[in-house]
């Protein structure tokens, strides 16, 4: 199995597959790799990386150190270790998080994105101290359960939750305490990469469509896509529509390599 070794215990998992134009995915909190599995043969003639953010999967588990900023270097280190010079940076939630921060902090690596159910600004803004001691003792199990509608396939949430169940048990609560107030609303408007805004229409909880429709109003010329009757990780419930989607987005706003 492919690791970046980032030194002192530190390594990082990660797949890579196929030639073309580089698919960077990134998977949001308490999320792996694995729940981009339904997008990679669909993918496949395209450079396809997932990977599992330090705290996750396979991925080393330390029990501090999740500032934003220090993922979105995670990712840039393996990028250039793969020897990429640019990509599509696919991020879902979190991982939509780290895609829009790679777009301000790193413009030059982008050559589009894709955000899945995500935001520009903390969900716990203002009130970090809190919502860390009630994550520390509902544990993950709540917070996975509200991704889904009650239409929702049960495989798929039985999918979610075994792969939460690999997260380090210090991620929850040291994310919010170490990015109390994270927002970067004053910044992405500095994106000019072509970018997909994806949202399921029952995400209520987690990243709500307003969370989708303010980034959509500050990156220009973005676009937003709305998924009905789907909740929080349309990737996984609505691979069909989402695949078709981001091809067809590709297509027109990405020169083939």
């Amino acid at each position: 199995m492919p690791y970046l070794d980032l030194g002192k215990g530190r390594k990082i998992f990660y797949k890579v597959q196929g030639k073309g134009t580089p698919l960077v995915f990134l998977h949001g909190a308490h999320g792996s790799n694995n729940l981009w599995n339904r997008q990679f043969q669909f993918f496949s003639k395209f450079k396809i990386i997932a990977i599992d953010m330090r705290g996750h999967g396979a991925s080393f588990k330390p029990r501090t150190g999740y500032r934003l900023e220090s993922m979105v270097e995670d990712v840039i280190a393996l990028i250039d270790h793969l020897r990429i010079k640019n990509a599509v940076f696919v991020g879902s939630s979190m991982g939509g998080v780290i895609a829009q921060m790679i777009g301000v902090m790193h413009p030059s690596r982008v050559k589009a994105l894709v955000l899945v159910g995500t935001l520009a600004k903390a969900a716990w803004m203002g009130e970090a101290e809190e919502v860390a001691k009630k994550a520390k003792l509902e544990g993950y199990k709540p917070g996975v359960r509200i991704w889904f509608t009650s239409k929702s396939n049960p495989k798929d949430i039985e999918i979610a939750l075994r792969e939460a169940s690999k997260t380090s048990p210090f991620f929850t609560t040291r994310v919010i305490l170490e990015n109390p107030n994270w927002d970067i609303r004053d910044q992405i408007s500095r994106i000019k990469a072509p970018t997909l805004i994806i949202v399921g229409s029952e995400d209520f909880d987690t990243t709500p469509l307003k969370e989708s429709e303010e980034i959509h109003g500050l990156i220009a010329h973005s676009k937003l896509h709305i998924i009905p009757e789907a909740g929080h990780l349309v990737m996984l419930e609505r691979p069909d529509e989402f695949n078709h989607l981001v091809a067809d987005f590709l297509t027109r706003s990405v020169p083939a390599d």
